[in-house]
């Protein structure tokens, strides 16, 4: 999929870099290390867990999120819901952007600060927040105007609606008893992104959790009826022919065999179910579309579709979900990063950030654009094939008209005649 498609997102920048800026992270900044961290224990997630959590992240008087991130912690391991994350992120990373000096020329030099890892990091955060609820980013040390790494605040330990972290996994019932990371000298080093919500991954848990159950009652049922039952007849009054048939059952593998007597038999009891796929797949599938709805707004991007016109709505509305999502990441580094790396001396406060995408259009689209502006302008072949992405070598026999504009096209045509 064509990733070009989304609107442009200024910011202030600037066009003054003091390419000498070199400090450390003070320890007693280093908020992440105010944590008193201990193992993670998992354990079986299921609906009546999720809502006590819930109730404990809501609790207006002590609110704790803690329980709710072990949940979506647990949540992530689907492959379906990792998946579909993973798909927004690496797509937000892989787009284009520029950054404008306060002349509105791109600047290389600008750019280089954010072509590091740190920033990177610092996007991926930034769309996480979207799934969790929260993302509290720890900056490390300046070296050479660039951050060394940035790192992530451990959720569980976050309390967004306080504004403070807790030390240890006991919970805090005032924030007086937590470190607030707006006050100095935390808040030179930190960067809070709060959705204000409990995160996409709050709506997707129910459905997460039941899938899950799902899956580990359908491995059972394919245990217990995926294989026939071999059920072996001999005379159980005679101890070695009983012995004999025990082992023989109790050893038979992938490639099975045995020695029986005359009178001994072996009969294979199969399952006489046929409603397994309505019982376990359909629930599981049926769970997959309301996450893929949630995170999405529609579920053919990630799933089998059925009519290429019912995908291209479906694309569409995908686009809207990764467009909306492009702006907000804009808007972060528009209201918060630009003016943070200013405070630090890295770059000036004029300038502007800018992702460099376009609306997206199809091979066919384009090229029919080209032709009907063909009658009124010239467009040259290297023009055509830099517009289509695809190599044009030039005019091809007779027929030119316009600088071979028409036998470009045509050439065009053939190429994609199969599309159209």
């Amino acid at each position: 999929m064509d990733t070009n498609l989304f609107i442009n997102t200024d910011i202030s920048l600037g066009n003054v870099i003091n390419e000498n800026v070199t400090k450390n992270t003070p320890d007693r900044a280093k908020l992440i290390q105010k944590i008193q961290k201990i193992t993670k224990y998992r354990e079986r997630q299921d609906i009546k867990k999720w809502r006590r959590a819930l109730q404990r992240a809501e609790n207006p008087r002590m609110p704790d999120r803690e329980q709710l991130m072990k949940t979506y912690d647990d949540v992530m391991i689907d492959c379906h819901i990792n998946g579909i994350i993973e798909s927004y992120i690496k797509i937000v990373e892989s787009t284009k952007f520029s950054i404008l000096d306060g002349n509105g020329e791109s600047s290389d030099d600008l750019k280089k600060i954010f072509l590091k890892k740190w920033f990177a990091k610092y996007v991926k955060y930034i769309i996480e927040s979207l799934f969790y609820g929260y993302s509290l980013i720890q900056f490390c040390d300046i070296t050479n105007n660039t951050f060394n790494d940035v790192k992530l605040v451990d959720r569980a330990y976050v309390i967004p609606e306080w504004e403070v972290i807790k030390t240890s996994s006991s919970p805090i019932t005032s924030p007086s008893q937590g470190i607030s990371w707006n006050l100095p000298p935390y808040n030179k080093w930190t960067i809070m992104v709060d959705t204000g919500t409990l995160g996409l991954l709050n709506i997707a848990s129910p459905h997460a959790i039941a899938k899950k159950n799902l899956f580990n009652s359908a491995w059972e049922y394919a245990d217990i009826f995926g294989m026939p039952i071999r059920m072996g007849h001999t005379n159980m009054d005679d101890p070695q022919r009983r012995e004999n048939m025990e082992n023989m059952l109790e050893n038979m593998g992938s490639f099975a065999w045995g020695s029986f007597d005359l009178d001994d038999k072996l009969v294979l009891v199969e399952g006489n179910k046929t409603d397994v796929f309505k019982v376990f797949l359909e629930p599981i599938n049926a769970s997959n579309r309301e996450i893929s709805k949630a995170f999405a707004g529609q579920t053919m991007m990630f799933e089998d579709g059925s009519s290429y016109s019912q995908s291209q709505v479906h694309e569409d509305l995908f686009e809207i979900f990764l467009k909306s999502m492009l702006t907000k990441v804009g808007y972060n580094v528009n209201e918060m990063l630009i003016p943070f790396m200013a405070l630090h001396g890295m770059i000036s406060t004029e300038a502007t950030f800018k992702w460099q995408v376009e609306e997206r259009l199809k091979t066919m689209e384009k090229k029919q654009i080209i032709a009907d502006l063909s009658p009124y302008y010239t467009f040259t072949p290297e023009f055509v094939s830099d517009y289509l992405n695809i190599e044009v070598e030039g005019i091809k026999g007779e027929e030119t008209n316009n600088s071979g504009t028409q036998s470009v096209l045509k050439e065009v045509t053939n190429l994609y005649k199969d599309a159209l």
